[in-house]
């Protein structure tokens, strides 16, 4: 079957296996979806957003509870020193604190744009720390650490300094002092 130049030209432009295939759709996703389409079915575009609800009145899905860990980096569940049904632990870009007792009691702490890959809690439980993967949404792949209050869960600083995944973190005893380490070979003491 000849092709096209049309179809050649999509095909050396986007360096696609198969000319037909849209950049970014699902493999079998083809350019002529319209084309395509058997009789009496809608083509549809996976790359659309998806419908807004008009009769939602602009309400906001709110997650409640969040189950599942990957165990993918180290130190990214631990238990709180002081409160012993409490625990801190990262699922994807957030971390939450939890209570064993309750699994449905759970708190979102959001403030990283990447996977978090580090957690530390202080010895006194006062302070939480969580540090992120280099981000692909800013200039530079900063992997910021950020310092959450305990009671307040709400982020005291933002320390920039490493350029990828940090790695491992650690509060001094007497929660003065923050160090972290990144896959950027950094010790950053804060």
């Amino acid at each position: 079957m000849a092709s096209s130049a049309r179809d050649h030209q999509m095909f050396s432009a986007r360096g696609s296996a198969r000319p037909d295939q849209v950049e970014g759709g699902p493999p079998g996703f083809s350019a002529r979806g319209a084309e395509d389409a058997k009789p009496g079915t809608v083509p549809v575009d996976v790359n659309a957003p998806p419908p807004i609800d008009d009769e939602a009145d602009g309400e906001v899905l709110e997650l409640e509870h969040m189950i599942g860990f990957t165990g993918k980096n180290l130190d990214t569940i631990i238990a709180h020193p002081r409160l012993s049904e409490v625990f801190v632990k990262s699922v994807g870009s957030a971390v939450v604190v939890g209570d064993l007792n309750d699994p449905h009691n759970q708190e979102f702490l959001r403030g990283h744009d990447m996977e978090v890959t580090a957690l530390a809690v202080s010895a006194t439980g006062a302070f939480i720390a969580s540090g992120q993967a280099g981000t692909t949404h800013r200039k530079g792949f900063g992997a910021p650490v950020i310092v959450w209050d305990f009671e307040t869960r709400r982020p005291l600083l933002t320390l920039q300094g490493h350029t990828e995944r940090v790695n491992l973190l650690r509060f001094s005893p007497d929660d003065k002092f923050l160090a972290a380490c990144g896959q950027d070979l950094l010790l950053q003491i804060w």
